[in-house]
């Protein structure tokens, strides 16, 4: 009898003890789950080089990637972008932000003169600084305002949101990536935006031809 009431007294206490195991194995499970959570909240997007600063009247940070240019070194290098291309002078605006976040403005300048554009759209070129003067990242044909600085990076440059198409070809805003050599050369070609989908970055040629730009060429 006695032997049975010790089997019976291990048995209760192996039971006991197995289902405080299950509880703590329970309670870890939880706390783990827990700080993976946050950990996915708060980790890097991979977005790339993105510059912040304070927005006006708002307590949250704004986009900017806007830089200041000389302006007589800049109007050089597109006249010899002009030059080296054998096109024509004509008009022409341009606005210096830093896409690839080492502190230095690259050139973008949209050329608005006849030979520089189609039904599609003119002609949007990048310059960036070389030593010495600049040198053409992108020409990038078939662009319509507005042009916009977007928020997510490819390669180390940041995206460029612009619109697209006329002339029998849907009218779309389109996102230009760059591949590691440019952006791509025709903004038709690229797919276009979804029409649901929220446009967010930084314009830097307004449509109207408005915005934080310096004018050019023969048409100012």
């Amino acid at each position: 009898m006695l032997t049975g009431r010790k089997t019976n007294y291990q048995l209760i206490m192996l039971s006991l003890l197995g289902l405080l195991g299950i509880l703590g194995l329970t309670a870890c499970g939880n706390s783990g789950s827990t700080g993976t959570g946050v950990a996915g909240n708060t980790g890097t997007s991979g977005t790339g080089p993105v510059l912040l600063s304070p927005g006006q009247n708002s307590g949250q940070a704004k986009l900017s990637v806007r830089a200041q240019l000389d302006s007589s070194q800049a109007r050089r290098a597109i006249e010899n972008y002009r030059i080296n291309r054998n096109e024509k002078s004509g008009p022409y605006q341009f606005a210096g932000a830093d896409l690839n976040g080492d502190g230095r403005a690259e050139i973008l300048v949209y050329f608005t003169g006849e030979n520089w554009c189609a039904k599609t759209g003119c002609t949007l070129a990048v310059l960036t600084p070389s030593n010495p003067g600049y040198r053409t990242v992108s020409t990038i044909k078939r662009v319509k305002l507005p042009v916009m600085v977007g928020l997510n990076s490819r390669n180390g440059w940041r995206n460029l949101i612009v619109k697209s198409g006329g002339g029998g070809i849907a009218l779309q805003n389109v996102t230009l990536e760059f591949s590691g050599n440019g952006y791509p050369g025709n903004a038709t070609l690229v797919p276009g935006i979804p029409s649901d989908v929220q446009l967010q970055g930084e314009v830097l040629f307004a449509e109207g031809g408005q915005g934080p730009v310096q004018l050019g060429g023969s048409g100012g």
